[in-house]
């Protein structure tokens, strides 16, 4: 499906290679008939990546320039438009020498011809392409038949990486009938998924997998959870955590060159100046212009290494802040009601109540004041009795 997330599964898988020493590069085909996202509306197609060559194409590049750590060229974007032109002006050469030119096999050979120039003349040992679009679409037909093609020309080398949704039902049922008809139509074009990555709100459930695995005729283990993640740069490490990377080597018979972590201490920086940032926020002003970044990062530790809290529960020092408050609810109104007690007349009563009221505002806002280190508590005790004045008028022009 378009727009399911293709682009950053395909980054992230390549992530997950590169941290094994392998190189990867990356192609984007794009079934539209523009020759590149130059000339498209960004309100229709999204904001537009340029590439060092001056190739105007799919922001997927972009994210693959940053997760794999490459530059990319216009190439690496295969598009219909791009495709058809090379072979129309072909055909206008007289190089087809006659024959009637067709989608099988000549806008088709023009497809692979194109990903293995790219393969090779970037010099990596795995190639990712993502094909873009919807299965099913008739514009994806031509790219998808050329995959289907280069599964038996390369025998060995193909690894089909199939990206659904499992949408969730209100009462939290994950729903495994769009992953199963999306596979049917992969079999009805000749194309069978190694693996089925499933965009998902909350992680996949050990059910849910079995029944997609049992269904679309994949092992457990290469049903692999995309579920949100609160930022991208962690869905390397969330598909390294589902065993996504350990499936796809050894069912591509792959050995790891070494093992870097780089990217997992990217990430971990990421999150430390995170941390060091909140924590400058919920500081006061006049603290947060006085502590510096290395302050910061001791506070994050700190925080870090007090053990793991043991879950919520109720202890006797609740129940006595219970009691407490209800006292203090009770201390506060009722040097309102005294008038009541103490006056027969009603209109006295209410008279001398809601002078109690504006004293106990007084006080009230001398007191917060104080606390805040105001330095005249008296202004805002004023200010807070002014505020109830207005608000003890209002209620008596509407009737109360």
């Amino acid at each position: 499906m378009s727009g399911l997330g293709k682009g950053i599964t395909a980054a992230s898988i390549g992530r997950l290679l590169m941290n094994r020493g392998y190189k990867v590069t990356a192609i984007k085909i794009d079934p539209y008939i523009n020759i590149d996202a130059g000339l498209m509306s960004p309100f229709q197609h999204g904001e537009v990546y340029v590439l060092k060559d001056g190739g105007e194409v799919d922001l997927d590049l972009g994210n693959y320039e940053r997760f794999l750590d490459v530059e990319l060229t216009r190439d690496h974007n295969i598009t219909t438009g791009k495709v058809y032109s090379t072979v129309i002006e072909k055909e206008r050469r007289g190089e087809y020498l006659g024959k009637t030119v067709q989608i099988i096999p000549h806008i088709t050979e023009e497809i692979k011809r194109r990903i293995r120039q790219v393969s090779r003349d970037g010099g990596c040992e795995i190639c990712l392409i993502e094909v873009g679009g919807t299965v099913g679409d008739i514009e994806s037909m031509p790219f998808l038949e050329a995959m289907r093609q280069l599964k038996y020309e390369e025998s060995g080398n193909i690894f089909f990486v199939h990206v659904t949704l499992a949408p969730s039902t209100m009462d939290g049922e994950q729903k495994t009938k769009p992953t199963q008809h999306s596979v049917k139509e992969m079999r009805q074009l000749g194309l069978q998924p190694d693996m089925i990555v499933v965009r998902c709100e909350r992680p996949l459930l050990e059910e849910t997998k079995h029944k997609i695995a049992h269904f679309c005729d994949v092992p457990m283990e290469a049903v692999i959870s995309a579920h949100n993640s609160d930022d991208i740069y962690r869905v390397p490490l969330q598909m390294e955590a589902e065993g996504l990377a350990r499936y796809l080597m050894k069912a591509m018979r792959l050995f790891p060159l070494e093992e870097r972590k780089d990217w997992d201490e990217f990430v971990q920086k990421m999150d430390a100046a995170e941390g060091r940032r909140l924590f400058a926020e919920s500081l006061p002003e006049h603290l947060a212009a006085v502590t510096g970044p290395d302050e910061l990062e001791g506070m994050r530790r700190r925080l870090l290494a007090l053990p793991a809290a043991n879950g919520a529960a109720l202890r006797g020092k609740d129940f006595l802040a219970a009691i407490g408050i209800f006292l203090l609810v009770v201390i506060a109104t009722f040097p309102v009601v005294v008038p009541f007690m103490l006056a027969d007349d009603v209109a006295i009563a209410m008279r001398n109540s809601r002078i109690v009221t504006l004293g106990m505002l007084f006080l009230a806002g001398y007191l917060l004041g104080r606390y805040a280190s105001h330095p005249r508590p008296g202004v805002t005790g004023l200010a807070t009795m002014l505020l109830g004045a207005v608000l003890i008028v209002t209620v008596m022009a509407l009737g109360g």
